[in-house]
């Protein structure tokens, strides 16, 4: 399946086109995702929001979750009842009834056309504690152009992956052809047996990148650089090659190159990976991408 949108613990903008002006962003919302608590999980959520109008970034919202230790315990999402290494939720609450658990939450509303910088952070907790900040952003419009939500700088997405998943990364404009692009990945690849491909868009469709890699360390004696190549292995049936390093993929753009809107597509220009693998799992991974000296925004089709 494609990856649209993914969970964000990073910082993000929700922005409006230049010609928005005269109109209202009707709502900037998080759906808050399935919390996996642990034991004593006291960590402190806030969501925080800016707007980087003539004057700066300026605080308009907060909103704590704090002292949180819940898991969904409902049929829909209990799953095997496996939370967290050999935990099971028994001294966790039930959160399948939380208001802010799988629903839509308004942080903001009738806002001014502008760029909005909305920014999650965690409380460091203690070293005993396994839990995910899973959460969806939405930001819509009452009248003009659709406004569009993007990573500041990095992405982190949790991936769902059936043989095959692919993953929109950038949309990169047809002025930065002939230059490298450069995708760093943070701990891609943990299911087993993965291997990892880029996805260059065409008229037709798409095509694979060819790209050379590098990598910060590995594990099993798998290499830590290689290619001109199309694909990286990421994992096999013991080991995951790159837990915990970044890995650095350089792909040189066509000088030819247009941005052109494959069938189907929401928009010219999008890049995506695609993992393989030769079952079903879920990874975390989180990305950034750069043109060689113009960094490219993340944004959602």
């Amino acid at each position: 399946a494609d990856v649209l949108y993914a969970a964000v613990p990073f910082s993000v903008f929700a922005t409006s086109a230049k010609n928005f002006a005269g109109h209202k962003l009707s709502g900037l919302q998080a759906s808050i995702g399935q919390h996996f608590g642990h034991t004593n999980l006291s960590q402190s959520i806030g969501m925080l929001i800016k707007h980087a109008g003539k004057n700066g970034l300026d605080h308009t919202a907060v909103t704590n979750f704090a002292n949180s230790n819940a898991v969904d315990k409902g049929p829909l999402y209990k799953g095997n009842s496996v939370y967290g290494p050999s935990y099971y939720g028994g001294s966790s609450a039930d959160c399948q009834s939380s208001p802010y658990h799988n629903q839509w939450w308004r942080l903001a509303d009738d806002l001014n056309a502008g760029q909005y910088r909305m920014q999650a952070v965690t409380s460091s907790g203690s070293n005993s504690e396994n839990a995910i900040n899973g959460f969806g952003i939405q930001v819509a419009s009452n009248s003009g152009p659709a406004p569009r939500v993007y990573g500041e700088g990095r992405m982190c997405a949790f991936i769902v992956i059936d043989n095959t998943a692919h993953l929109y990364l950038a949309q990169i404009e047809a002025a930065h052809a002939g230059k490298t692009l450069e995708i760093k990945l943070f701990d891609p690849g943990d299911i087993s047996n993965t291997t990892m491909k880029v996805q260059m868009p065409t008229t037709g469709g798409y095509t694979y990148a060819t790209f050379t890699w590098s990598a910060t360390g590995s594990a099993g004696g798998a290499p830590t650089s290689g290619g001109p190549t199309t694909s990286l292995q990421t994992s096999n049936a013991a080991t995951t090659f790159y837990n915990n390093q970044w890995v650095t993929l350089s792909v040189q753009i066509p000088t030819n190159y247009t941005a052109p809107t494959p069938p189907g597509e929401p928009g010219p220009g999008w890049w995506k990976v695609e993992y393989n693998s030769l079952g079903t799992g879920a990874d975390v991974t989180t990305w950034e991408v750069n043109v060689r000296g113009n960094p490219v925004h993340l944004i959602t089709p």
